[in-house]
């Protein structure tokens, strides 16, 4: 038997072209996110959060449910709502978030409540380089200007409309993620919570990066940084916590939000800001981790060409969106000046430059030297003030950088591990690991067929049990043909099933036609029709 099925491997999640301020590109940045209403062509928003179609989500083995739950043992359920649309309001195109701010994965917290955001921004509105929202020339302006959980800016010139009836918290909201949660970097003492720098004065983060305010009634659940929760898959076989709780996430927070987009390592749309402004995670379109030279004091980009402005996630604070940009870049001013809102800001990042340097000022220091180095998990390792750093190129096996500041690489994605055909690769700190796949044993690197599974069949003619399936992937079809790509694909599909990597064939590799690329708000797309061997007809319907 063989059936064909088409499917959108990569719904929540696309790499994209420059959205412009088209009808067209605000759908399909609508397109992006989890929505449970009935949208139409995502043209039709909810009468209200209250009233709209929901989506039940249930937590395992959560035992304090939260108040808008329901606890079925220890199982707590709760109704999720997300809907974002599109119009044109005589010209200009608005882009409009509804939420109940409820996410699609466990939390930690036990008194999150659900909201009622409702708020309405032009999309992407253009911008141009070098005429600044904001020019922050002072220590003083470029503090206040991100380090403030209440930020100063004009809703009426930006054209937000808040609708719904929790105006006061969605307006403190710097954006909202794909999955509908609201993004917060700040704290009411005006530090990062992610790394702060005089005490640990929050409720603690989970595993999210995400908690609700300690001394708040609201109950408003927010990410603090880049929530590697916004990949669906991020905690599956994992148990929610605390992120001090959990070993990995405690060492290196920075580290454990960029390794839930580990499988999207290219330019991919991840929430909207509050002024309608496209927001990004933290790989740029070449699967480079984004720099400090590319973004200005609000964490916005520039497209090459200079025409959309956009902001990115990155492993510093304030990891998103810092304010409303567009903005000057005061780390390229003369003294540079940095935001003193975190213990992991962008000084700590610079290219070639340890993070406590012998010419910052005591202001510029203070925020990495406010605590010793030991009892701070620090993304890059800090130096003290009173070490004067040796250059050295040594940076030791797994690890890349110039001796002083040394990053972990991942030889998964590189290339660079000796992992079998039929393994999986696993980057750790340093190092990887490979794993046998299912149906084979041994070490990782030479994996042979368990007794109890048949050797791998050289057949090429596909058996009645075989399914044949077109996904759409976001690469283009030069990237996907390329050897590193094309195997991590053929080992994702075989571990997925449970079957060897020879009995995964590609038939096609084609850019989707125009009308298809219509249909489906498609952008810089490839679709890839192969074929998947399995055990039986029953597994072979079970995976359509």
């Amino acid at each position: 038997m063989e059936r064909i099925l088409t499917i959108l491997l990569v719904t929540s999640f696309a790499t994209t072209h420059a959205y412009d301020q088209s009808l067209s590109d605000c759908k399909a940045v609508a397109s992006l996110f989890q929505n449970t209403c009935a949208h139409g062509n995502f043209d039709t928003p909810a009468a209200s959060v209250g009233q709209m179609a929901s989506e039940t989500y249930a937590c395992q083995d959560k035992r304090r449910c939260i108040p808008d739950g329901i606890a079925t043992g220890s199982t707590c359920s709760w109704e999720r709502k997300l809907c974002v649309t599109c119009r044109d309001d005589n010209g200009i195109v608005k882009i409009r978030v509804q939420t109940n701010n409820l996410p699609n994965h466990c939390i930690q917290s036990a008194s999150v409540k659900a909201q009622d955001f409702d708020y309405e921004v032009p999309f992407n509105q253009q911008k141009t380089h070098g005429d600044w929202e904001k020019t922050l020339n002072t220590q003083d302006q470029l503090n206040n200007a991100v380090c403030p959980i209440v930020k100063r800016y004009d809703a009426t010139a930006l054209g937000i409309v808040e609708i719904g009836s929790g105006a006061a918290e969605s307006a403190n909201a710097m954006g909202f993620a794909v999955n509908g949660v609201a993004f917060q970097f700040a704290n009411q003492i005006r530090e990062d919570p992610v790394y702060p720098i005089t005490e640990l004065n929050e409720q603690p983060l989970d595993l999210c990066l995400g908690h609700n305010q300690q001394d708040s009634d609201s109950g408003m659940y927010h990410y603090h940084d880049i929530s590697p929760c916004i990949n669906p898959t991020f905690l599956t076989g994992k148990t929610m916590s605390d992120c001090a709780s959990n070993e990995e996430c405690a060492r290196d927070i920075s580290q454990w939000a960029i390794s839930g987009f580990s499988a999207m390592k290219t330019k991919t749309v991840i929430g909207i800001a509050k002024d309608g402004h496209v927001a990004y995670g933290p790989y740029d379109a070449s699967g480079m981790l984004w720099q400090t030279s590319d973004v200005d004091a609000c964490n916005g980009a520039w497209s090459s060409d200079l025409v959309d402005y956009f902001y990115v996630g990155t492993r510093w604070h304030p990891y998103l969106v810092g304010c409303m940009g567009p903005s000057n870049f005061p780390q390229n001013s003369d003294p540079a000046l940095y935001a003193e809102c975190s213990r992991n800001g962008m000084d700590q990042y610079l290219d070639g430059t340890p993070p406590s340097t012998a010419d910052a000022t005591p202001s510029q220091s203070s925020p990495t030297t406010a605590e010793p180095p030991s009892t701070r998990p620090n993304p890059i390792e800090t130096l003290s003030p009173s070490t004067t750093p040796t250059p050295s190129t040594d940076c030791g096996a797994g690890f890349e950088g110039d001796g002083v500041t040394c990053i972990n690489v991942d030889e998964c994605f590189s290339g660079a591990d000796n992992c079998a055909t039929d393994a999986m690769c696993s980057d750790t700190e340093g190092s990887f690991a490979c794993t046998c796949n299912a149906g084979f044993s041994g070490n990782g690197i030479t994996c042979t067929p368990t007794p109890s599974s048949p050797p791998p069949s050289t057949d090429s003619t596909l058996p009645a049990a075989a399914v044949r399936m077109v996904v759409v992937l976001p690469y283009s079809v030069q990237e996907f043909s390329t050897p590193l790509v094309r195997d991590s694909f053929i080992r994702g599909v075989a571990s997925a099933v449970g079957t060897p990597t020879s009995k995964v064939s590609i038939n096609a590799v084609t850019a989707p036609s125009e009308r298809r690329r219509m249909l489906l708000l498609l952008a810089d797309k490839v679709e890839v029709d192969f074929s998947v061997e399995v055990e039986s007809e029953a597994a072979a319907l079970e995976l359509v």
